[in-house]
């Protein structure tokens, strides 16, 4: 989705190469405009929320079916703090982040004032709760998390429950917030309340101007202006909600940066994210699209008969692990062929072997964006995979040919350890 300044939403498909398609030629179509109606922020099958309509910022909601619309007001009379700057429609409610506070609206209110309104005049519509930011947080870069994250605290999950993520400028943090539809003995109805906050990393020292979180809200990507130059920069979470409890940003989320042609002279207004592949779309306030995709082809080679070489220096062997092969639980997508940072893109991309690959054995990650350690199946090899949080390091070892992944499930439960199958014959187990 495009905006234009006459009050016209366009709907802009992209049509982008895939791995292994070099020669593809990357170019984009409009599917569809909207007139009267600009900066889209959510859409269902029936119901498109927008955040200005005719000439008004204010949060409008608008059915595709009969083209009525209805106004989601607030009840703080300073506009500037009433712009929405968020806007998910929920199976039950439509919630609208406001700079200090949240605004819910009830679904079946919604769509009975659709049913009576003028298609020429939108009926304001007020909210059935609000709730205030803790600490009188001042919120930027509003964005509602697509998807259940895998860090929040609570097992139990509510369709209708609330992740809201945004930066805090007094902190210089991002942080994020979860409303979970809950009913006390006492209430007729259930209502949603805020859990303690959770305070997620600190972005490169850039003003950040766009940002998109992946499927999985455990990726996002965001362009920040520098002195000069613009950025994309790229940053994991990871799944473990303890970390994220209390102001303290020690543990480092940047994955990786690029520079955006002509930072100098242009300014990004919007970013696009697709968390599987890594390539991002950016729009700029000259009017042009950059399209970045991460993946370089390069010379690729096949798998020795005798295994590969280490890539760097041998890391200590000497931890224990609690090991698992669930990988969507902790690492969704992962195993996705077309998934950036995902198995076949590591080992095609970064070790430059072909062929399919598929993560099968994962020691469960404590606190990390990634395992310690890892077995992969590449063709018919595995790959031993070992990583280093604080060094970024890694080395790569393949098991011989006759190794499959229960001759190395046998070996962890009799007790052996990674550095012994990796370097040495035990129980049956052949390394290099």
């Amino acid at each position: 989705m495009f905006l234009g300044r006459s009050y016209q939403a366009h709907a802009l498909q992209l049509h982008l190469p895939g791995l292994g398609e070099p020669d593809y030629t990357p170019h984009a179509t409009i599917t569809r405009t909207w007139e009267g109606y600009s900066a889209l922020l959510d859409a269902s099958d029936e119901i498109w929320a927008f955040g200005k309509a005719h000439t008004e910022q204010v949060a409008t909601v608008l059915q595709r079916r009969s083209g009525r619309s209805v106004w989601l007001t607030a009840v703080n009379p300073d506009e500037l703090l009433n712009l929405p700057g968020a806007i998910q429609i929920l199976p039950g409610a439509v919630a609208v982040a406001r700079t200090s506070y949240l605004d819910i609206y009830d679904m079946s209110t919604i769509l009975s004032a659709l049913d009576s309104s003028s298609i020429r005049r939108s009926k304001p519509l007020h909210p059935t709760q609000t709730l205030a930011y803790p600490v009188n947080w001042t919120a930027n870069h509003l964005n509602f998390a697509p998807t259940r994250p895998g860090w929040v605290r609570a097992t139990e999950h509510n369709p209708d429950d609330i992740y809201l993520i945004f930066t805090e400028p007094y902190l210089d943090a991002w942080v994020a917030l979860v409303a979970r539809r809950t009913r006390n003995p006492n209430e007729e109805e259930s209502k949603h309340r805020f859990e303690e906050p959770y305070y997620l990393f600190t972005p490169q020292s850039y003003a950040t101007t766009a940002m998109n979180w992946g499927e999985s809200t455990r990726r996002l990507a965001y362009v920040a202006n520098d002195i000069g130059k613009i950025l994309l920069v790229g940053a994991c979470m990871p799944s473990n909600p303890g970390l994220f409890g209390s102001y303290q940003f020690n543990a480092e989320r940047i994955t990786k940066s690029w520079s955006i042609p002509e930072g100098g002279i242009d300014y990004a207004k919007s970013l696009a994210f697709d968390e599987y592949t890594g390539i991002s779309a950016i729009s700029m306030a000259s009017g042009r699209l950059w399209i970045i995709d991460p993946v370089v082809t390069v010379g690729r080679m096949q798998i020795p008969g005798e295994g590969l070489k280490t890539i760097s220096a041998s890391l200590d062997s000497n931890e224990e692990f609690d090991w698992s092969t669930s990988v969507e639980k902790y690492f969704p997508g992962k195993n996705r062929p077309d998934c950036f940072g995902g198995a076949k893109w590591f080992v095609n991309e970064i070790l430059h072997i072909e062929g399919s690959a598929r993560t099968v054995l994962f020691t469960i990650p404590d606190g990390a964006a990634f395992p310690t350690l890892e077995v992969v199946q590449a063709g018919q090899r595995l790959l031993l995979i070992r990583r280093d949080e604080d060094t970024c390091r890694y080395e790569v070892k393949a098991l011989t040919v006759d190794t499959d992944l229960e001759d190395v499930l046998g070996h962890f439960r009799s007790g052996g350890t990674a550095s012994i199958l990796s370097v040495a014959h035990k129980d049956g187990i052949n390394g290099l």
